[in-house]
Parts: structure tokens; sequence; C-alpha cells
């Protein structure tokens, strides 16, 4: 039995359509896969791929808007929330989001200081605490975490003390904050 992607290619070439000029709006991505493979088999010489889109990169395509990933959601979700709540009512972001249910460990094994000059020095850190001094423009933290994730599947984002944004940044267990404070301040460091 054939499937019905295949019905429709044979239908396209008994008709003479040139499949290498059409346009294919498929329900998801994965379909694309269905597709070009039973593109090869239908096929009796090469061709350049047809453009095959899902209906949510037409969508995309169609009004100039990206979709946002999960994370990006998350904080967003919880900027619109604390600029709408009294500042007496906001949750903490750990427990806004129930980070306790997936939880888990970041620790710090690595932390380089980056000057204006890009001159590397390792940072001492201990109880959580790293010493920079004011001539450090950048810095660089190596963490790993107590789950079984791959390190590209776990998002670092940080939030810097008297600023309300939470910033997205790095992934692969590295951390990188440009233009630090002259002054005093803490970060919290989540991975989600």
């Amino acid at each position: 039995m054939e499937s019905f992607i295949k019905q429709v290619l044979l239908d396209l070439q008994k008709k003479g359509q040139p499949l290498q000029d059409l346009f294919f709006i498929l329900p998801s991505k994965r379909a694309r896969t269905f597709l070009k493979h039973e593109l090869a088999s239908v096929l009796k010489f090469p061709i350049f791929s047809p453009t095959i889109l899902s209906i949510e990169e037409l969508v995309e395509d169609l009004s100039g808007l990206k979709t946002l990933d999960n994370s990006e959601l998350l904080f967003r979700l919880y900027s619109t929330y604390s600029n709408h709540t009294d500042n007496s009512e906001i949750e903490p972001f750990d427990s806004f989001i129930n980070i306790e249910s997936q939880s888990f460990e970041l620790n710090l094994f690595r932390a380089v200081g980056i000057d204006k000059l890009n001159s590397k020095s390792d940072i001492n850190f201990s109880d959580n605490s790293l010493e920079v001094d004011y001539t450090t423009k950048t810095l660089i933290l190596d963490l790993f975490s107590s789950v079984r994730y791959k390190s590209d599947q776990i998002q670092f984002i940080f939030e810097q003390s008297g600023v309300k944004d939470f910033i997205s940044n790095g992934f692969n267990n590295q951390i990188q904050l440009n233009g630090l404070p002259y002054y005093e301040s803490s970060i919290n460091v989540y991975g989600i």
C-alpha cells in the first residue's frame, strides 16, 4: 500500500509538474523527513530539493515573527508578572517556576576574568562567592550540573541584583558576563 505522500508525488509527476519548482507545506517539521524519503523513491534522476516548510515556518515567514523557545517564554511570563504585581507580593523566580520539582545543583569549577586588554586570569572562589576587582570587564563561569542532561540541553540564565530582567546567556556549561559593575553586586544563576 502506498503512502498518501507517495500518491501525491506520483500524481504530480503524472501531471508533468517539475517537483523541484514546487513548495510543499506540511503539518510539522517531522513530516519533511517522510516527504524527502518518498521523493527519493519516486524520482528516477537527481533534482534540487523543492522548498519544504512546516505550517509553523510558513506563518513565521509570512508574519515576520519568530517562535520563542520555552525558556524565553518563561522569562517573559515572569517579567510580565513582576511588572504587574506589587513589589511586596512578587514571588522569587525560583518559586514562581516551582523549581523544587525539577531542581538540580549547579557547581562552579572555574572562573576566568578578562580585563580591557583581553588578558585572562583565573578568579579564586569559595562558598559561592567570587572576588573580582574593578579591572575585570568580562567574567566566564564554567559550570556543571548534578543531573545527567547533555550540556547543550541545559540553558543557563542569570539575574543580577538591582536588575529585573533575566538574561539568557550560556549553553554547554559556560556563562559569559560582560560589563561587570564596579560596585558590589550579587548574581543568581539558574539552569533550565
